[in-house]
């Protein structure tokens, strides 16, 4: 499953951005900085990526490439 969380965003940037690219999976706010607060968010975008244990198995601070990012998915699927 794919997330997007909205990190100290308006409603109409979050929107807005969700349109222009296209987006499809499941996007909400992070109201009082909740979730950046329990991740330890650093900078803007970061991914993680959480195997069906729970645990965080990659992060990555920036853009991440496709190749890599599928890379990590299929190791999270093993």
């Amino acid at each position: 499953m794919v997330l997007g969380v909205g990190w100290v965003d308006t409603e109409a940037n979050a929107l807005g951005f969700i349109e222009e690219y296209g987006i499809t999976y499941p996007n909400g706010p992070d109201l009082r900085s909740r979730i950046a607060d329990a991740f330890g968010l650093r900078g803007v975008p970061e991914t993680y990526i959480i195997d069906r244990t729970g645990q965080v198995i990659y992060h990555s601070e920036g853009t991440v490439t496709a190749d890599e990012l599928s890379r990590q998915i299929e190791r999270a699927l093993r």
